[in-house]
């Protein structure tokens, strides 16, 4: 039994930079982490300008090549020092869970590793696991709070990765507080105008985010991959689709290997059918991002549209694996459990699984809904 709906424009989520999706704020206890108040100094301070060092651009392909090679080379050692370069290595290579294995490590050799903690609070964010994100944030204030000697740019990242944390739980206001301050305090500090563009993009205030992102083009880098494709997203929400696969194509002739600019263009491409371009880009961005769940689900969409059933099924249970709070992924294995497989029991577990999630996505859920009664008149009426 179908229902007919059009699962795939549904379930090909834009990819951004790294905002996760929001989850119920109710569910999780106001953090001791937003209460720590951080001086950012003046324009002119060094600190605050190093933020580059932390916050690189994607690697290109011969960076990535350098990283896989020492990471192939690993001799095992417990310097916390080279521990903490595999964990930041296989972050920035886009294997999450090795990298997550790396930073507990650390961890358990010294449990107030300030770099590790505060990293390890970023890692969840990517995973969307948002309780253990802010359970690690209130460890890192409660020392840097104990302390006056806290390195400027350590607070910079501190008070970053807290707006990240504070806008995939959807408390917008602070979070802009925050990422505004920063902004004041560094003009040229992109992350901020990507996270403050892509907040209102989530909340479809296109001209807000469209506004921040050619802000941020003109005071800090014209040539960012994050914010050209947040302004090919915005052209996309628009339907003006060239245009989108424009602004894509610009970031990734800057950067190559930018997973959610192959993951966009390729979503375009198989709503234009382009089946062999949207696979092609789709396993370049899992070659950069072997953890990537919005990959995962447009190969599964991918390989549905294609007649892989089988493989669609197992695509959309591995970002399920790595993200067990994703109902995009969840909603397209239930629909596929549903239409090709014929198994409407495991469908209707999965459809209730997706209404039941903290995911913000009234919509989704809706369909979700709406498949669950037509599954059900179906069963009835056998």
């Amino acid at each position: 039994m179908k229902v007919k709906i059009n699962a795939l424009i549904l379930g090909l989520t834009l990819a951004y930079a790294g905002i996760a999706s929001g989850v119920d704020q109710n569910k999780i206890k106001k953090s001791e982490a937003e209460k720590v108040k951080i001086n950012n100094g003046s324009k002119k301070n060094d600190a605050i300008k190093s933020w580059q060092t932390f916050f690189q651009p994607p690697p290109d392909t011969k960076t990535r090549n350098v990283l896989a090679k020492k990471l192939k080379e690993w001799d095992g050692s417990k310097d916390l020092n080279k521990l903490l370069n595999r964990a930041r290595n296989l972050f920035t290579l886009g294997k999450f869970v090795d990298s997550e294995a790396t930073y507990q490590e650390i961890l358990r050799i010294n449990p107030k590793h300030l770099d590790a903690l505060l990293e390890t609070g970023k890692l969840y964010i990517k995973k969307r696991e948002l309780e253990r994100t802010f359970d690690y944030l209130d460890q890192v204030y409660t020392i840097i709070n104990k302390t006056d000697d806290t390195p400027k740019i350590f607070l910079i990242r501190y008070k970053y990765i807290l707006a990240l944390g504070l806008l995939a739980r959807n408390e917008n206001k602070k979070a802009h507080k925050i990422l505004s301050n920063l902004v004041i305090a560094d003009k040229n500090f992109t992350p901020a105008y990507s996270a403050l563009a892509e907040s209102y993009l989530r909340s479809e205030q296109l001209d807000a985010a469209e506004f921040i992102t050619n802000r941020g083009i003109d005071r800090s880098d014209a040539n960012s991959p994050e914010l050209l494709n947040i302004l090919g997203v915005i052209a996309q929400k628009r339907q003006y689709y060239q245009k989108a696969r424009t602004y894509f194509n610009k970031a990734l002739k800057v950067s190559p290997t930018y997973s959610p600019s192959l993951i966009n263009r390729a979503n375009q491409s198989i709503i234009k059918h382009e089946f062999q371009a949207a696979e092609n880009d789709i396993l370049k961005a899992l070659l950069y991002q072997p953890d990537s769940i919005e990959a995962w689900v447009s190969l599964g969409i991918l390989q549905k549209k294609t007649g892989r059933f089988d493989a669609a099924k197992s695509s959309f249970t591995k970002a399920i694996n790595l993200n067990p709070e994703s109902a995009f992924a969840r909603y397209n294995l239930a629909v596929i459990m549903s239409d090709q497989f014929k198994r409407p029991n495991e469908a209707l577990r999965l459809f209730h699984e997706v209404i039941q999630s903290r995911d913000f996505n009234t919509k989704l859920k809706n369909l979700a809904k709406i498949h669950i009664e037509g599954l059900r008149k179906h069963q009835l009426n056998q």
